[in-house]
């Protein structure tokens, strides 16, 4: 099976293939003037560029230019850190500039959410634009320029920044700045990755896995139903779990489905699978605000108003399940109050927009780390065909010098388990036409096996396709191919 090269890899090869002549500082444009100091390894905007890179907010939003221009057929690119400057000359003159969809690369396109009842929210395609986006978002063109919405806005904890991705660019807010300083993602910088040399990012670092899982169908109505802004993202493919049945871990909370009746979908308890133990029930402390939940007679658990009303709001007590102890501080102007599965947090902090004061506490990390499944111990020897099965091969290095050992790496799974003691076949044509054939290590409990290539020697530009194949017994052949490309040698 011939799988078509991905666009990531398509415009670092023709970044890489096509002659690439760029002006110096010292040419005579007085444009470049600005560019006579530049951050390690930018490059200067080309002249074809320039108008366009100063509409969009220069190097102040979009970055530096982080590769000199490049052709791939008729239209040229060039990298920033923000994301891919695209000329098509073939277009109509209003739309021979664009800004490459990077976005639609990175694997996390998220099923569309209910219209808002509110009317001040922007709503395009699906998905609500974050209020403290919409301006930035207008002021870059709208959909023309960033894209459609691909994502609800996300509190990414580890960042400690909001973030909403978009087909073209990607945008942040950073918890510590005040509300009107918004930042564009590292677009360009992840896509471009080693092939471009400068890679300070900083805070704007697009931080995704590099294969992100993808809601499972079982589980896609309640994510749509609920909003993935309540639910996070996913962290994990399905999988079985110690009970025997099936779940996927969000940032926010955990689904599971009945093996027996998989459309009956439920929540893990995440507090309690974490440790999070319930508090002895309380009586009503009839303070203004507080909403008293009975669970004994005349005691229960006093909960916020905001924190009720955001609870009808996101599927009720089925979704919350009861509260399991009072609301408490949790960190420095941050109170949060656990449910049965799940905690909720009230942020505080001055700067934190209204819409945004409250959300689900990111637990998920904790429990995926503490009983993700990975390591499924499934034999290829019980498989019969290979109409289930997937396949997937890549390499390390997409441009590599004939200095490097290249490593090629396989997963091999059928459905979302992984396949153990499978050798594959890598084909590997060399420069000179002939065909090498080797097989890779038997893969482990994770489906992965890899294969380590002596350097090869060969001039610049020089593409090296290989194919990896794997067969069933009853001799059903697969293969996937894909290549590298020979650069970087003196």
């Amino acid at each position: 099976m011939l799988t078509r090269l991905s666009a990531p890899k398509f415009l670092l090869i023709a970044f890489a293939l096509i002659s690439i002549v760029f002006l110096s500082a010292c040419s005579g444009d007085p444009s470049y003037s600005q560019f006579a100091i530049t951050p390690e390894g930018a490059k200067p905007v080309d002249p074809l560029f320039r108008e366009f890179y100063d509409l969009l907010g220069g190097q102040n939003f979009l970055g530096p230019a982080i590769s000199p221009l490049f052709r791939y057929g008729d239209h040229k690119y060039q990298y920033v850190q923000a994301g891919v400057m695209e000329y098509n000359p073939n277009a109509t003159p209003s739309e021979r500039f664009r800004m490459s969809p990077l976005g639609l690369d990175m694997g996390i396109y998220e099923p569309p959410v209910p219209q808002p009842e509110q009317s001040d929210q922007a709503y395009i395609d699906g998905h609500v634009i974050y209020n403290g986006f919409v301006s930035t978002y207008r002021k870059l063109g709208g959909a023309r320029f960033v894209g459609r919405p691909l994502t609800e806005v996300h509190y990414n904890a580890n960042l400690k920044r909001y973030e909403q991705y978009f087909e073209n660019l990607g945008f942040y807010w950073m918890e510590s700045d005040a509300p009107e300083v918004i930042y564009l993602l590292a677009y360009g910088s992840w896509k471009c990755a080693d092939a471009c040399k400068y890679l300070d990012m900083s805070d704007a670092v697009v931080d995704l896995p590099k294969s992100p899982p993808s809601v499972d169908n079982q589980f896609r109505e309640v994510v749509s139903r609920l909003g993935s802004s309540f639910t996070g993202f996913v962290l994990s493919d399905p999988y079985q779990a110690t009970d025997g049945q099936v779940e996927q871990i969000y940032e926010n909370i955990v689904l599971v489905a009945d093996v027996a009746n998989p459309s009956r979908v439920s929540f893990r308890s995440l507090p309690g699978s974490l440790g999070i133990l319930p508090e002895p029930l309380v009586a009503a402390n009839n303070v203004q605000g507080m909403v008293f939940w009975p669970l004994d007679g005349d005691l229960g658990h006093n909960v916020p108003q905001v924190f009720y009303d955001y609870i009808t709001l996101h599927g009720g007590i089925e979704v919350s399940g009861p509260p399991i102890g009072e609301l408490g501080m949790a960190g420095d102007r941050l109170f949060r109050q656990c449910f049965a599965n799940y905690c909720l947090d009230y942020h505080m902090r001055d700067n934190v927009a209204e819409s945004m004061r409250i959300r689900p506490a990111p637990l998920g990390q904790h429990y995926r780390d503490l009983f993700y499944k990975a390591h499924q111990n499934t034999n290829f020897i019980e498989t019969q065909s290979l109409g289930a099965i997937s396949l997937q091969v890549w390499e390390r290095y997409p441009l590599i010098s004939s200095e490097q050992n290249q490593e090629i790496g396989a997963s091999i799974f059928e459905g979302s388990s992984p396949l153990k003691s499978i050798e594959p076949i890598l084909y590997l044509t060399m420069p000179d036409g002939d065909q090498k054939a080797s097989y890779f290590p038997p893969t482990g409990d994770d489906g992965q096996t890899f294969v380590i290539l002596e350097p090869i020697p060969a001039k610049n530009g020089t593409l090296i396709p290989y194919q990896v194949c794997i067969s069933s017994l009853t001799n059903e052949i697969f293969c996937v191919r894909d290549s590298f490309l020979i650069w970087f040698n003196p």
